[in-house]
């Protein structure tokens, strides 16, 4: 994927980018729910029970109304870990708001663009004493494009301690935030930090990043 570092990219790839209609009965993994949330995902197999794999959560409220809603990916079967297990898994912000509104709308809250254009890395909190930068990159689904944006964080050389919630901007995690859509519907996704290493993290702390892409790339909105 070729990778974006200014902000004037992402009006261009906007126009530029267009996907095919698709009818709610090809949301072969989906449930109900996606006509509330505005959008069916796939979840991976060995996420939770096998009974819950393809179940996503109900929204509380639809896509259509104000404000839109938010669209956990986690599996509606969490009862594999702890009650606290649901916050730490990405959710999305998903409105009936087409991709080049919801880039405008949401321009400096998601990607926080700078005087110079640029996309800047979210900030840390001061004491853990680390500086970033961000990278920029087109995706796209089935009836989607839009862009990630992955903060890349490095300690202070001069730095002692920390507190133990700094490791989360460790190398040991990728944190990444995204904006995602058509001429319909789109949805956006705070920073998230999610295990860098498929193959050795705990899923009971949450998701790794391979598994975020696995769930995204599967997602189909309901409109286009």
């Amino acid at each position: 994927m070729k990778q974006f570092v200014f902000f004037d990219f992402l009006l261009l790839g906007s126009l530029n980018c267009s996907a095919a209609l698709y009818h709610p009965a090809q949301f072969e993994q989906a449930n109900a729910s996606y006509e509330t949330c505005g959008a069916a995902i796939s979840l991976p197999a060995g996420l939770t029970s096998k009974e819950a794999q393809s179940k996503q959560r109900h929204c509380d409220k639809s896509y259509r109304s104000d404000g839109g809603t938010v669209m956990s990916l986690a599996p509606s079967d969490v009862n594999l870990h702890d009650p606290a297990w649901i916050d730490r898994i990405p959710v999305l912000h998903i409105e009936r708001v087409g991709i080049e509104d919801a880039l405008k709308k949401h321009a400096n809250a998601t990607f926080r663009q700078s005087t110079r254009g640029n996309v800047r890395s979210i900030d840390s909190p001061p004491e853990c004493r680390v500086r970033g930068k961000t990278t920029l990159t087109n995706i796209s689904g089935a009836n989607w494009h839009g862009w990630l944006a992955e903060d890349t964080y490095a300690l202070d050389t001069h730095a002692k301690s920390t507190p133990e919630y700094c490791q989360r901007y460790s190398r040991s995690n990728r944190c990444v935030r995204m904006l995602i859509g058509n001429s319909k519907v789109s949805a956006t996704m705070s920073q998230y930090c999610l295990a860098r290493d498929a193959t050795s993290f705990d899923l009971d702390s949450g998701i790794s990043y391979d598994v975020f892409r696995q769930i995204v790339d599967s997602l189909r909105f309901i409109e286009e």
